[in-house]
Order: C-alpha cells, then structure tokens, then sequence
C-alpha cells in the first residue's frame, strides 16, 4: 500500500506534453508510480475534475528572511509554489562582511523584522534555514551587492583588483557552502557603481562551481542606458565570464520602453544562436514595485547610502538638482497619474493614493511630494507603467519562466503588515487564469512547463519540475476553472482560489483549499 494515491487526476506533467488521465501514487515523498491500475494508498485523493500537476518553482524569489518569520510560507505554498531560489537582485542573506552587514540590516529593518542574524556566511544562514523547517524547498543565490559593499563600503567608484579578489573569495565561500550561483543588481544604488567588467570578474569563479549570474539588469526602460543595452551588458558578462545568464523580472518599463519586448527576445536568441546560455523571467503584471529613491533618484544623489541621500537634500543646491531630475524620470515611468504609493511608513493614509493625487491635495508639485516623501524612510511605489502587449509578448517565448519577485508573506501577524505587490500572493495563479483560461496567451501544459520543468532544469533541480516515477513528490492539484488570483493593488494580502491539494516531498502541506502546519520542504544545496 502506497502512503498516498490520487485518483482519477488529468496529469499535466510539466514537460509541455499533452495532459492524459491517470493515477499518481506516492511512497517515501517520491512518486512510486503513474498508470491505471495503481494499489491503494493509506490516504486516498479524488481529483477528479482536477489538474494534477508538478509544485510550481519560483525562480525569483525575496523570502531569505521572511521564511523564517513564517516557516508555512503563506503566500507562496497557497499558489501552488513548492520550490523557490532566493537572494535575487544583488541582495541574500549571506554572506554578512563588515559595512555589508549594515546594509543587509537596514533592508530588513524596513520590512519590520528583526535585524539580529546567527550567521555570517551561506553555511550559516542555510543551517539556521534549516533549523526552520519551511514548508517549501528553498535554495539561494549569492548578492553581488553582499559582496562589493562588505569589501568597499558605498563608496561610489570602481573596485580595485583586491576589492574584487575579496569579492571573488567571498562568492567562492558561499557556492561551496550551496548556494546557486551570483545575482546583481546593477539598477540600484551602490551597486549601479560597478562596471560590467567588475561584475564578470567576480562571476569568473561560477564556473568552478557551474553556477548560475542572474540580473536585474542596468536599465529596464530609459532611465540610464536604456533596455537594450542593458540586455546586451547582462548577456557580455555571461559572455566575459563563461555563465548561464538568467535576466530576471523581464520588462519594458515606461511609454520609451513600450513595444520593445520583440528586440529583447531578439538580443536573447542571437546570443543563444551564438552559444550564450541566456534565459529570462517574468510576473503577469502590468504594474511593477519598487522603492521610492529607487524609482525617482538619480545614482548620484543615492552614493553613500542614506546617509549621503540625507545630506544632499539638506543641502538647497543638491536638493534643486534632486528636484529637477525627479522632474525628469516622472515620464518615463509615465507620468505621477501612474505612481501610486503602497508603503508610506510615516503616514499610512497615503497608501492608494498616486504621487499625483497627494499633490493636489497638499497643493505642491509632484517634485516636492517627492522631495517631501525622501526625507522619511520606506516609502514604497507601484509603477502602473507597462505595456500589456510587451507582457504577452515575453510570455509566449519558450525561454521566458514565471516568477513572482515576491517574498513569503501572510494574512496575519507581522508579515500581514509589509505592503507588497499582488504577485506575491497571485503571480503563478493569474498565468492560468489570464492567460490561459482568459485570453489563451498559452496552453495549460505550455504554462505549466514554465512554472516547472523549464526553471528546474535552469537550476539542475533533478527529480524536481515533473511528474515522473522516482521524482521528488512536489505536487500541485488545482481546478482549471476555478484557479483565480484574488490579491490586488489595494487588497494584496488575499489568497487565491482553485488550488486544491499542495504536496511538498509527499507531505501535504494545503489540504481541500486549507493549509496545515505539515512542513516536508527540504533545503536546497547546490553541488558543483
């Protein structure tokens, strides 16, 4: 008798091949058979009606800290996710050297957590995720930003060959401690400073250890290099250093980016045609997330963290430059009509309320809303400033996974109050019923094998992303019909509907709708 047998599933195995019907039987957390004729099992699932089918692997993820907070990761075992790599866009929680630390801190700080760590390096902090027992299986990239400010502070210039030899060993530590590979994040302030040689000299050591360079990239519109150059930057430090590039959260971000998600795809397949391992991902949203100094500040003005932010805007001359280059970037995100604040620590009433409503009713510009809004901490934005056409057009590339760029969250406790974008409850659920079931952008089994068996033969997850006899039992069994995100910019903590069954390593972790306390997630080590 096998520990457990779902019967009459219509099976969507993750390899983008047909669905058929057929039972699923698992024993010792791995599938031990799929057919017509299985034994019984000591618990018995009708799926009937229902799609059985691989967890859903989030390939870009921001829970290295609220995981453990919440252990049952809420937000993300409710959607279906089973697997996620964390660390993403140049920040993770290990390794912590010196002023990096301070950084890491302060990130963590914002989102209301405590900032006290057991850890220093990727050993460490694995062991202490470990010690959790999350109910999702959760692996981790190595923060390009972790390295170059634990080696240099914030100053704002290149890194000298010792700086990089420091970086270099530090990354060399964390992916013979596991992690998967390297990512940056060269939008953001300190690590905007680099120069793409500076990033592909550290990613020279991925090799050793066949890792993975993720990127968000430079420029996602036109605010600096514009999108496709740094696409090409992205893809020429693959090139430089001999590594798969992953570009991550693809966009066209703001009205001089719009239309152009064709050339990227474009720039994506000659790369590839000319032997570069490159592929993207993307969240089924028009509206992207971000902080406010992010969005609004040029670099300049960001150099030596806070701090030098703080001084700079009590300085009257700095503070005008500010002014008018926020002036500036407002159109290219499309105007303050498309800026909505999600997080305003210093007065929550702003929360709903675009950069362009708060002016006219504090009777000020929209600079001076913002110049106003940089003088407290943590404030946060949703950029209504993409294209749907660009969207569909990234979702049909075969190279193009999901992900939600959201961290673990939950309806309730502390984490119910960090204001967040609605991917993080709804992104792999909105696939499937916009874009699938809506607007037929993709096949049931195309979607799913971008949610599955694409990302996990991206990381090497063997016996992970299909259902295949002898492979983890990471199972999701949901109604086509019914799956629907439910999260929205003004309600974002809510739950989806339509997903049945969550089974993580063959432990069932959502039961009829209804998540448990069952924790089956397993910490993921990449080896070499």
């Amino acid at each position: 008798m096998f520990d457990t047998t779902i019967r009459n599933a219509l099976i969507v195995d993750g390899t983008g091949s047909p669905a058929f019907e057929a039972d699923l039987a698992i024993e010792g957390g791995r599938i031990a058979g799929i057919g017509t004729d299985l034994a019984g099992g000591k618990r018995e699932i009708d799926a009937a009606g229902q799609v059985v089918a691989p967890g859903f692997i989030d390939i870009h993820s921001h829970s290295d800290f609220t995981v453990l907070v919440d252990p049952l990761c809420s937000s993300k075992i409710r959607q279906g996710i089973t697997t996620e790599l964390n660390g993403n866009c140049g920040w993770s929680a290990a390794p912590l050297r010196g002023e990096g630390k301070n950084w890491i801190q302060e990130k963590v700080r914002q989102l209301g957590l405590a900032t006290e760590f057991p850890w220093d390096d990727v050993k460490g902090y694995l062991d202490a995720l470990e010690a959790a027992r999350p109910a999702m299986n959760m692996g981790i990239l190595v923060g390009f930003g972790n390295l170059r400010v634990g080696a240099m502070g914030y100053d704002d210039r290149a890194a000298t060959n010792s700086e990089i030899g420091l970086m270099q060993a530090d990354l060399r530590q964390g992916l013979a401690d596991g992690a998967f590979g390297l990512s940056s994040g060269l939008y953001f302030s300190p690590e905007s400073a680099a120069e793409a040689s500076e990033v592909g000299a550290v990613a020279s050591v991925l090799p050793e250890f066949g890792g993975l360079y993720t990127a968000h990239i430079r420029d996602e519109g036109a605010q600096s290099i514009g999108l496709l150059a740094a696409v090409d930057e992205a893809i020429g430090v693959g090139v430089e250093a001999g590594v798969p590039v992953q570009l991550s959260h693809l966009k066209a971000l703001g009205p001089k980016a719009w239309g152009l998600a064709g050339a990227v795809l474009q720039r994506m397949n000659e790369a590839r045609a000319n032997g570069v391992n490159v592929a993207g991902d993307q969240y089924p949203y028009t509206e992207t997330g971000g902080n406010l100094h992010s969005a609004l500040v040029p670099k300049w003005a960001l150099a030596g963290g806070r701090a030098g932010l703080t001084k700079r805007l009590d300085d009257p001359g700095d503070r005008g430059r500010i002014r008018e280059a926020v002036s500036g970037l407002f159109p290219l995100r499309g105007g303050p009509s498309r800026l909505m604040v999600r997080a305003c620590a210093f007065d929550r009433s702003l929360q709903g309320s675009t950069i362009n409503e708060i002016a006219e009713d504090w009777k000020i510009a929209p600079e001076d809303v913002v110049l106003k809004m940089l003088e407290h901490e943590n404030v946060k934005l949703i950029s209504m400033a993409l294209d749907e056409d660009d969207v569909e057009t990234f979702m049909k590339d075969p190279n193009v996974m999901i992900s939600s760029d959201g961290m673990v969250l939950a309806d309730t406790g502390v984490l119910s109050e960090v204001h967040t974008h609605p991917r993080t409850y709804g992104a792999f659920p909105r696939v499937l019923a916009e874009y699938v079931r809506k607007r037929s952008v993709l096949t049931l089994e195309n979607a799913i094998h971008k949610m599955t068996g694409l990302p996990a033969r991206r990381l090497g997850l063997d016996g992970r992303g299909e259902l295949r006899e002898g492979n983890w039992a990471d199972i999701v069994i949901l109604s086509a019909e019914e799956i629907q995100d439910l999260a929205t910019l003004q309600r974002p903590h809510v739950y989806p509907r339509g997903i049945q069954h969550v089974i993580v390593n063959g432990v069932i972790a959502v039961e009829n709708g209804m998540q448990n306390t069952a924790s089956g997630g397993q910490v993921l080590r990449h080896a070499a």
